[in-house]
């Protein structure tokens, strides 16, 4: 009877160790085969945190107009644009008087092609001539405009500001040179002395289209929305056939500044 009990005893032992074994390697299978899961759950949380920023961001930049890539957003709809003002630097017409001054033929050449030279964008070479047909006739008050806007473009305000000035000082009714001194003065935010010095040269020349152009823009930047009206109306009736693009700018200004 003991030696039955005893077998049936060892027989019970065998099976729990059999079922505990067992057990124990379906949790190690589990625990290999499965890490992933203990990661999913962290790493999703992970990736919509991110994508909730994400948009929170994108539309926190809409709002202060930035676009996300870098750029700037366009300007509403609302926002009034005016034409931009106009100096030497991007009309012939300031940098070659209407009524040149009668010089030596060698400072007019070196005049010349000092002016070629800065329309095609050659600076250095443009500040040689000049300063070369400065050398040959001190008095060719062209020449000192020629270096204020070599200067002006080159970013060194103190020095075109100096030339325009020793141009005024050889031909106070240079009024090309008015009219690029003001655009400077405007562009540094002196404001007033900009609008007298549009106000004289519009003395000397009733008809200078750009300086009526350039003293309206001024005007309307200084709230005198009336007074800037009657220039671009100016402007519009005394441009050139050159100035038609410019002609329905100002038209599309007007009709925004009613």
């Amino acid at each position: 009877m003991s030696i039955v009990h005893e077998a049936l005893k060892k027989a019970r032992q065998k099976i729990e160790t059999t079922a505990l074994i067992q057990e124990t390697k379906e949790l190690s299978f589990t625990e290999i085969a499965h890490p992933w899961r203990q990661r999913v759950a962290p790493l999703g949380i992970i990736i919509i945190a991110g994508v909730a920023l994400y948009v929170f961001l994108f539309a926190l930049l809409q709002n202060r107009g930035i676009d996300p890539k870098g750029n700037p957003s366009p300007p509403p709809s609302n926002v009034l644009m005016a034409p931009s003002q106009i100096d030497g630097s991007t009309s012939a017409t300031s940098l070659k008087p209407r009524e040149p001054h009668l010089s030596s033929g060698g400072a007019r050449d070196a005049f010349e092609k000092g002016i070629a030279l800065y329309r095609d964008g050659d600076l250095t070479r443009a500040e040689e001539q000049f300063t070369a047909a400065l050398a040959r006739d001190p008095m060719l008050a062209e020449a000192h405009n020629g270096l204020g806007l070599v200067y002006k473009v080159r970013g060194d305000w103190d020095q075109a500001r100096r030339h325009y000035q020793l141009a005024l000082d050889v031909r106070p009714d240079y009024v090309e040179v008015l009219n690029n001194l003001a655009v400077l003065y405007d562009q540094s935010s002196e404001t007033k002395e900009a609008q007298r010095l549009y106000e004289k040269a519009l003395t000397l020349d009733p008809r200078y289209a750009q300086a009526h152009l350039n003293y309206a823009i001024s005007l309307e930047k200084s709230g005198l929305i009336e007074e800037a009206r009657r220039e671009y109306q100016i402007f519009i009736s005394s441009a050139s056939i050159e100035q038609q693009d410019l002609v329905r700018t100002v038209q599309n200004r007007l009709k925004d500044l009613q």
